[in-house]
């Protein structure tokens, strides 16, 4: 019912007390709790602080026109920062990829200032990835260390390769006993770099995932890929009949198999040719004080070169193929 403006005169000490006012009265109820355009509004001080959850909010409800222009600043926003290291020899050309991937906004590169014919540059390579990798190269008689710190925006952790969550990932290229390249990040390369879309959000119920035709996520749970799907000539007529237009999605959740899909595809940051890739121990109680000097600003390719002493066999560890998990200790005390 409609909202309707009762007159003093029905209400008085000499009105009568008749039906159409009661009426009224109770569609006046109706027309405040479905907003009428002639009823008053509910003020802000009439709802109680922590009254609207994300329960009470429509999926979609809130874009960019909920959104004050200059609302988000750098507290609202879930970033890390990576920093990363590999050595360039001689006249030669070294790269290393962004943990951020496209998600990366901030990159810092370098060694001093380049000189010559020696300089940096970013570049986007694609064969069942898209990978966002930076390179440089060094026109010097004498080897340098390209230097990488990327802020980049969170959208997936927490991470779990299998032996539970891993708050810091720590990767090393090996030549021989010589760290030649390091990585230090809260997220592994594949996350951010790989094919598959693993960015969510939070439900109401605390799952986190994002909203997929049923199609996607039936691809998604059979680890089918589409592209793969359409150049199979006995699939590809019954895809492109497909009806996807108007299909109803549905929330799925993310989970770590999910994540850890492309693990196999970028196994680690590393383009180097000689050598091998470690892992030191994600779930050592180092990884937390490494995550902590690195937000202090800390060298940790300095830290782990020069204060640690790396194991030389391989730890009972999840890691991603081709990379061998394994131990530090400190030199100084030992302490492992």
């Amino acid at each position: 019912m409609a909202w309707v403006d009762i007159a003093v005169s029905r209400t008085d000490v000499d009105s009568p007390v008749t039906q159409d006012l009661f009426g009224d009265i109770v569609g006046n109820f109706t027309g405040l709790a479905n907003g009428d355009g002639t009823a008053p509004k509910v003020q802000t001080a009439a709802i109680a602080d922590n009254a609207v959850t994300l329960a009470k909010m429509a999926t979609g409800s809130v874009d960019t026109d909920e959104i004050l222009s200059g609302a988000i600043h750098q507290a609202e926003m879930d970033t890390s920062i990576a920093t990363q290291t590999t050595t360039v020899g001689a006249d030669a050309i070294g790269s290393i990829t962004l943990t951020g991937g496209g998600w990366g906004w901030h990159t810092a590169a370098g060694e001093g200032t380049p000189s010559g014919d020696n300089g940096w540059y970013l570049s986007v390579h694609a064969s069942g990835a898209s990978l966002s990798r930076i390179a440089y190269f060094n026109s010097l008689a004498t080897s340098e260390d390209l230097v990488v710190h990327e802020r980049y925006i969170n959208a997936s952790a927490p991470y779990d390769l299998g032996d539970g969550q891993v708050p810091f990932f720590a990767f090393l290229w090996l030549s021989g006993s010589d760290i030649t390249a390091s990585s230090f990040a809260d997220t592994p390369p594949w996350i951010y770099n790989g094919p598959t879309n693993v960015t969510g959000k939070r439900a109401a119920d605390g799952r986190y995932g994002r909203y997929m035709t049923p199609f996607e996520a039936d691809m998604r749970s059979k680890g089918r890929r589409l592209r793969d799907e359409l150049l199979d000539p006995k699939k590809q007529n019954a895809l492109i009949k497909m009806e996807l237009k108007g299909a109803k999605t549905e929330f799925v959740e993310i989970k770590p198999s999910d994540k850890n899909a492309d693990m196999g595809i970028i196994p680690h940051p590393f383009t180097k040719a000689s050598g091998a890739p470690v892992l030191i121990d994600p779930m050592s109680p180092e990884m937390e004080l490494l995550a902590m000097l690195q937000a202090e600003g800390d060298d940790l390719h300095d830290i782990v070169k020069n204060h640690l002493v790396i194991s030389n066999s391989a730890i009972q560890r999840e890691a991603p193929p081709g990379v061998t998990p394994i131990a530090l200790r400190w030199k100084n005390t030992g302490r492992l």
